[in-house]
């Protein structure tokens, strides 16, 4: 008779266990850098501030191109205007100013080059923001595989400090060679402190990025993503000159200049402003006068004559020197880029080459090292500190392709970013041929 509550307890516990797996925190499972840069773009306050700019921007496209409010004013005499027709009560008046004819044009255009300018400043962010994540990421990963190779020396001198104990209790090793590897050990030991205090630093700095909480706890990576072949150097350099967020900003500012400055000429041109006042009259004193207590309606001409020319002449001598400004800021940063594009190349090149060369000479070699080493040891052939650097010999071999290869991730992200290039594409681990050879299509 207890069967039924009792499945029914043992269902209700189940189902408790399996919320509180889904519950766990996101630091119990390894995201993936695509996820980490989709958060990123997600909830970066940075970007969503450069958004609100744009749409601002934006806005001020609609008040650019209308004219100015009409103004509309009223007069009430205190005394009234005796007139022949009658005496004038009160007078209203309504009035427009026209700006010189493309003004209003140019205003507009200025406005859609803001409206470029701060898409284009929201576009570098976003690529900035790419290569931020991914280089910490990087960093990241870097860290866990040098912890774990800290970890293995330690192993392996830990195996080799006991059998230098043994060798020593039974003669056939020196107490150096015991005093030696357990040097090595501590400091092996402290390496690995000061690599975990480092930890905590480097996901504050992923935090700051994804807009977490600084304390949030991230997984190791296990791995890094595949770079697919970079395009050949020509594309690319067309790809600075034509996609680059900075220059593709100046050409906008360029623009904004170059309307701002014709806008600075015309405004020293006259402005015309049409307005119409009526007038109340009452009845004449005077009976059969013609026209008695008709109300006058008036059209008005306004000109505005800008007498001051030494201040129309330094406005648009401001604007002409703000063009060029301009237009040199953009040569010079062209200039600029071109360099870090062949700088960020070189970087590029020498990972792959450095991943390429351990992958398939010198961590086979090293392993091929220990292995005789060992033999030669075990024989006594070479003594113990032979030994000992072969061991690290191919732990830094391994330690320094795992830089290589996050070298390798770091520059693409940077060529992508420089490029106006999209997201780098997760499409293998870290030590395929794709990432190991760093080279470009032809």
């Amino acid at each position: 008779m207890y069967r039924v509550p009792a499945i029914q307890f043992l269902l209700q516990m189940t189902v408790a266990a399996l919320g509180c797996l889904w519950l766990l925190p996101a630091c119990s499972r390894a995201a993936t850098l695509d996820s980490y840069i989709e958060e990123a773009l997600r909830n970066h306050p940075g970007l969503a501030a450069a958004e609100a700019d744009r749409l601002a921007a934006g806005e001020q496209v609609l008040k650019a191109g209308v004219l100015p409010d009409p103004r509309l004013s009223y007069a009430g005499y205190l005394s009234p205007v005796e007139t022949r027709v009658g005496p004038q009560r009160q007078a209203l008046a309504l009035s427009q100013a026209l700006p010189w004819p493309g003004i209003l044009d140019l205003r507009t255009e200025s406005a859609r080059a803001g409206v470029d300018l701060a898409g284009q400043n929201l576009r570098a962010l976003r690529l900035n923001l790419v290569h931020r994540v991914t280089r910490a990421y990087a960093d990241y990963w870097l860290l866990g595989r040098t912890i774990r190779n800290t970890e293995e020396r330690l192993e392996l001198l830990a195996e080799h400090a006991g059998a230098a104990e043994t060798g020593y209790r039974n003669g056939t090793h020196g107490y150096s060679d015991l005093l030696e590897v357990q040097m090595r050990q501590a400091r092996a030991d402290e390496e690995l402190a000061r690599l975990n205090l480092s930890r905590p630093a480097l996901q504050a700095r992923l935090n700051s990025l994804l807009g977490r909480v600084r304390s949030a706890e991230h997984a190791w990576p296990e791995e890094l993503p595949a770079c697919d072949t970079l395009p050949a150097e020509k594309v690319l350099v067309e790809r600075l000159r034509t996609a680059n967020p900075e220059l593709t900003a100046l050409a906008a500012e360029l623009q904004q200049n170059r309307a701002r400055l014709g806008l600075s000429r015309r405004e020293g041109l006259p402005a015309l402003s049409l307005g119409l006042k009526w007038i109340q009259t009452d009845e004449a004193a005077m009976p059969g006068v013609e026209d008695s207590g008709k109300d006058p309606l008036l059209l008005n001409l306004a000109l505005k004559i800008p007498v001051w020319r030494k201040a129309v002449k330094a406005d648009v001598r401001r604007s002409e020197l703000l063009l060029a400004k301009s237009r040199h800021r953009a040569e010079d940063r062209e200039l600029e880029l071109a360099a870090e594009l062949e700088r960020l190349l070189y970087a590029h090149r020498e990972a792959g080459l450095t991943v390429e060369l351990h992958e398939r000479e010198l961590i086979p070699r090293s392993e091929a090292v220990l292995e005789a080493r060992r033999l030669d040891h075990a024989t006594g052939r070479v003594d113990f500190e032979v030994l000992l650097r072969a061991v690290e010999q191919l732990l830094d071999q391994r330690l320094e392709l795992d830089r290589a290869r996050a070298r390798l991730l770091d520059s693409r992200a940077a060529l992508d970013a420089l490029t106006g290039a999209g997201r780098l594409e997760s499409t293998g681990a870290a030590g395929s041929s794709s990432m190991g050879s760093g080279g470009q299509e032809e």
